[in-house]
């Protein structure tokens, strides 16, 4: 019994540094990492998408999980394979964020239809300016990931926690951009422009 207490009293920190893990993967090494980015969040896009469709209309969390995770590794393989379906993914993902932040900045929560008008925008951004968006959209994403994290593990008043996670996705996800233009993603930005 004292086993299993420690397992699930360690488990929420082992769940939250994996997170973090991603998230400076994202954010800091984004365009290095495009390709392998592009799968892990086809994967969370399908795995959402697809689990909580299922669950909604079954209520049955086992056989939804199962489903999402088959969802996942289909969508994870479309933004792999198919460049420009990943790259619009992970824009409207970006879109999602935002309206997240927003949302709970504001304290109010805004209608759906401005997440999906954020997502497409957003999508259809990054499939325009793709260079600058990969780095943009991983930047902020990755940034989001930590800040989120960090926060819900470190346990800030419930009044303050919006607006440090606010603060902290936007002056993480600036470091993040800046990071990936002078350092991680200047070989291959420099490669890149040689090509063209």
């Amino acid at each position: 019994m004292t086993g299993a207490l420690s397992l699930s009293g360690v488990l929420p920190f082992i769940l939250a540094a994996i997170v973090i893990i991603f998230g400076v993967l994202f954010c800091f090494f984004g365009y290095r990492l495009f390709k392998v980015i592009l799968a892990i969040v086809g994967f969370i896009f399908g795995f959402v998408l697809t689990a909580g469709i299922l669950y909604k209309f079954t209520n049955l969390t086992l056989i939804s999980g199962l489903v999402g995770i088959v969802g996942g590794l289909i969508f994870a393989v479309l933004a792999f394979y198919l460049y420009f379906i990943g790259i619009f993914i992970l824009g409207a993902y970006l879109g999602i964020v935002v309206w997240s932040v927003i949302s709970s900045v504001t304290g109010i929560v805004l209608p759906f239809w401005v997440a999906i008008v954020l997502a497409v925008l957003l999508g259809v951004l990054a499939l325009v300016f793709q260079k600058f968006m990969i780095i943009v959209t991983t930047a902020f994403i990755g940034a989001y990931l930590i800040v989120v994290t960090l926060v819900t593990v470190m346990k800030f008043d419930a009044s303050v926690i919006p607006y440090v996670n606010a603060v902290g996705w936007l002056i993480l996800g600036f470091l993040g951009i800046f990071v990936q233009y002078r350092l991680t993603a200047k070989k291959k930005l420099k490669e890149s422009a040689d090509i063209a």
